[in-house]
């Protein structure tokens, strides 16, 4: 038995911190939450999925990610179904500004490289911050 506080505190059991997931778990959540949102349009059910991933491992991050290559890369369906996702995250607050600002800038310094692969890639990104896109500027 303790025979003072700060003995019995030490040895109080401590909340379970989340495990971090590797990276490719995450890419295959990630992966499968934005497919499964493609596939049946279920917003509450691509939130949780998202949710699953614990913080640490920055799941809605890897989700925006993957959804901006999905953009520039992606044919119609995959870019609007990407679309309708980044609205989501960011409409439920999921998306946190500057993980979006970060992501964006970041492909939009890769922009003039990306454009000789994907002509349109500049027209694909531009969605995102003009309207009809997700930020009405």
């Amino acid at each position: 038995m303790p025979t003072n506080i700060s003995q019995a505190t030490a040895k109080a059991p401590h909340a379970a911190e989340p495990i971090p997931w590797d990276s490719g778990r995450v890419a295959n959540r990630v992966r499968s939450a934005l497919d499964e949102y493609a596939e049946l349009g279920d917003s509450t059910e691509l939130l949780m999925s998202l949710d699953e991933i614990p913080q640490v491992s920055r799941g809605y991050t890897r989700a925006f990610e993957l959804a901006l290559t999905r953009i520039v890369e992606g044919n119609n369906a995959q870019r609007e179904n990407a679309l309708g996702a980044i609205r989501i995250m960011i409409d439920k607050k999921s998306l946190k500004f500057d993980v979006f600002a970060d992501a964006l800038l970041e492909t939009l310094e890769c922009l003039p490289d990306l454009a000789i692969d994907s002509p349109k890639a500049v027209d694909h990104v531009s969605m995102i911050i003009v309207p009809p896109g997700i930020i009405n500027l």
